[in-house]
């Protein structure tokens, strides 16, 4: 494990449990750092027995290995405490932001998502109107620089309409176009 998962796991012990007597939350900071398959595993374990955390940022932490995502996928699709959850600046791809926001329809608790700047494309858009969908409590949204055009912002127009309690959408430095923007508005 790097030194900074070690030194959070130390935290974690001298802390006490992380359970529903301790209703402490809690929240995973690792940003702007290198994680190894290692720490998003231990991050997996602690996520699947921790039932306080509420806030997850991983930002900028070179998360774009699919296989290296898959535990910590299946981990925030489990949480039923997570309000807020930052995995921008890591340069996922297509396919694995689309692998994390379909494990995330479960997590009904989630107000707050942050996937920007992660090499997104239109393909994106479908899970990302199906995720509007699944988690009405959803208020916002932050999908910069993920080179959305306004063909993607077609495919999510439907989804963005029928959310009730979507407040904020960036889609900054996107090549979304009027039409695009247009169907959204």
């Amino acid at each position: 494990l790097s030194p900074a998962v070690m030194m959070w796991l130390e935290s974690l012990a001298r802390r006490g449990p992380c359970a529903e007597e301790n209703p402490v939350p809690w929240q995973i900071v690792f940003a702007d750092r290198g994680l190894t398959k290692g720490d998003l595993r231990t991050i997996a374990v602690v996520l699947n027995g921790c039932s306080t955390i509420q806030s997850v940022s991983l930002a900028s932490c070179q998360l774009s290995n699919m296989d290296e995502l898959l535990p910590l996928v299946a981990a925030l699709a489990m949480s039923k405490s997570l309000i807020s959850l930052d995995l921008s600046r890591n340069q996922m791809g297509p396919e694995a932001l689309v692998a994390l926001l379909t494990g995330l329809e479960t997590s009904t608790s989630l107000k707050s998502l942050s996937i920007a700047e992660n090499n997104g494309s239109n393909d994106c858009c479908v899970a990302l109107g199906s995720l509007l969908q699944a988690v009405p409590s959803l208020t916002a949204l932050n999908c910069a620089r993920n080179a959305i055009s306004a063909e993607g912002l077609l495919r999510l127009a439907p989804a963005l309409r029928k959310s009730k309690a979507l407040r904020s959408l960036n889609l900054e430095g996107n090549n979304a176009m009027d039409a695009g923007v247009c169907a959204v508005v």
